[in-house]
């Protein structure tokens, strides 16, 4: 299809060779998408530099942006951007400070102030990537998550005249930060917010964000996945998650170690992926050594890297997910269990409760580990029971291929005829 709209997408992180786990959704949602739209993948690499340096080197014309062409990746054009910027230092706080003191406009609810340098250095790059016609043309942008690259990608679509989409994928704000005042504004003015769970939609607007938000879910290609016909005598409970504190592991270790204490029935526990995304996954040997620890050490087996093609075999070696969370966006993981047929026993952490009912599995206040534990040891017994079939039915209904791509270009197609 030669006609196809051509999106540009902007994603805070994206699979590389060194790390194949980071934004393996993005790409996946991406390919997709294809049957409707072609893809250019722009991944940008902001360096912060100390302000007098970073204006030494560029005086001189010693500081030049980095751009090059990485690969077609099944037809997803990937290019590799990287610039540096000036760095967040106690001038931006002080202005800040005297801006507030002064009682000037400040947004209110978010209070991070920001170098109007570093704009500027973000519209010479894009005007330049412009300029010298270095991307191939593009019919809009596309930026997610919203919170890192909603900035930049508003300066694309201002300076391209297209329409500009945006999503969030990760907790918001991060944990420990504020959000810029620039993402909010960036959020706000964009054509369309994507939105993946009703969670997140309340995260986003909790920070005094408008939104009028798109409801797309996650994607999980149903063809990849199956219900497993096989009877295991000993059942097993999966969890498949990075060592990152709002994983919270610690929790499901005593879910299960609570599980062991009431259970009258052996069964088995596997966790897999807890060290397979580098940079986020930390502190895997401290991990390994509070399972060795515990009373399910004997239980449990521990994977630390599943690849995307081995993931399916995992999850039908298995009869129950588990996930003891503290925030989720839309958990890919629990999807890919619901594809799969298993029941999914979650904390309310976000997404989770958009979709799990109990005839899907049951869902417990953030911390109740022993209700979590209860509910497992009555799957164990019996006493509750699921049908994968159904379980694997419903969550195509909201998440296979068909519901995303109808989901997503309902709302791309609407802007694009606007623009």
């Amino acid at each position: 299809m030669p006609n196809k709209p051509t999106i540009l997408m902007l994603p805070s992180w994206y699979p590389t060779k060194e790390n194949p786990f980071a934004g393996s959704f993005f790409r996946e949602q991406a390919l997709c998408l294809q049957e409707k739209y072609n893809f250019v993948v722009l991944r940008v690499i902001e360096k912060n530099e100390i302000w007098f340096l970073f204006y030494i080197k560029r005086l001189f014309g010693l500081e030049r942006p980095q751009f090059s062409f990485v690969q077609d990746d099944k037809g997803l054009q990937e290019y590799l951007l990287f610039y540096k910027k000036p760095a967040y230092i106690c001038l931006a706080e002080l202005k800040y400070n005297l801006r507030k003191f002064l009682k000037k406009e400040i947004r209110q609810g978010i209070g991070r102030y920001e170098l109007k340098s570093v704009k500027k250095r973000q519209m010479k790059v894009v005007n330049k990537l412009k300029r010298k016609n270095l991307l191939p043309s593009f019919d809009c942008v596309y930026s997610l998550t919203s919170q890192d690259m909603a900035p930049l990608g508003k300066i694309f679509s201002d300076i391209y005249s297209v329409p500009h989409v945006t999503a969030e994928h990760a907790p918001f704000p991060w944990p420990g930060q504020l959000l810029k005042d620039s993402a909010a504004e960036a959020i706000e003015e964009a054509d369309a917010f994507l939105a993946i769970s009703s969670d997140k939609v309340r995260q986003v607007m909790l920070q005094n964000v408008k939104i009028t938000p798109h409801y797309v879910w996650n994607l999980c290609d149903e063809s990849k996945f199956s219900v497993s016909k096989e009877i295991h005598d000993v059942k097993t409970f999966l969890i498949v998650a990075a060592n990152s504190f709002y994983k919270n592991l610690s929790l499901f270790i005593k879910t299960m170690e609570e599980l062991k204490k009431i259970a009258s029935k052996d069964f088995k526990i596997i966790l897999a992926g807890y060290n397979a995304n580098k940079g986020y996954s930390k502190n895997a040997a401290e991990l390994e050594e509070a399972f060795q620890n515990s009373s399910i050490n004997e239980n449990t087996s521990l994977i630390e890297f599943v690849s995307r093609d081995d993931i399916p075999y995992l999850y039908n070696k298995c009869d129950a997910f588990v996930m003891t969370s503290i925030q989720e966006g839309l958990p890919v993981s629990a999807i890919e269990a619901s594809m799969s047929g298993l029941p999914v026993f979650s904390t309310r952490c976000g997404g989770v409760e958009d979709y799990v009912d109990d005839t899907m599995g049951r869902i417990v206040s953030i911390t109740d580990y022993k209700t979590l534990a209860k509910h497992c040891n009555d799957f164990l017994n019996g006493t509750i029971t699921f049908d994968s079939e159904k379980i694997r039915e419903k969550a195509i209904s909201y998440f296979g291929r068909k519901a995303f791509v109808k989901n997503v270009s309902e709302v791309f197609d609407n802007v694009l005829e606007n623009k």
